[in-house]
């Protein structure tokens, strides 16, 4: 990778792509996150194309998410959800559409645990139809996926 003043700037689209998959393993580890998480963090998303960017946010989001298990704060999982939100709408912004499952039943299922924890009764209802709308739309496309199958029958209790 080279080093630049401005943090991680891989001008190989292939040498990052392979740094974002690096890195999803290191936040995926309880032992190396942090050490993901900042390496995440000297990525420069402007030179990343909208494809990488998706996987960028997917990536802060998880880090987030992982953080939430741990430590309860609810502002890490609002974080994880605003992360999810700004994926897609990179993606609709570039016209492209997320397809990854991965990437969608993360973000159904934050918006599920975020509806459970919040305090607003008024967010409640609207983040369980968005992620019951997710739920419904991936599982159209992939009626078998057992992930969504059980967020759905959450979803309906």
């Amino acid at each position: 990778m080279k080093e630049s003043t401005k943090g991680c700037q891989t001008q190989n689209p292939k040498e990052l792509q392979n740094s974002l998959n690096a890195i999803e393993l290191l936040i995926k580890s309880n032992t190396y996150r942090e050490l993901g998480n900042e390496l995440l963090a000297n990525i420069n998303p402007k030179k990343l194309s909208p494809k990488q960017l998706a996987q960028y946010h997917y990536l802060n989001a998880r880090y987030q998410i992982y953080t939430y298990r741990e430590d309860n704060d609810l502002e890490n999982l609002e974080t994880a959800n605003d992360f999810l939100d700004d994926m897609m709408a990179t993606a609709y912004q570039n016209g492209h559409t997320i397809k990854d499952v991965r990437f969608l039943f993360t973000r159904a299922h934050t918006k599920y645990e975020l509806a459970k924890a919040v305090w607003e009764d008024e967010r409640k209802p609207w983040l369980l139809e968005k992620a019951r709308h997710i739920t419904q739309t991936t599982l159209r496309f992939n009626p078998d996926n057992s992930s969504f199958i059980w967020l759905q029958k959450q979803l309906a209790s």
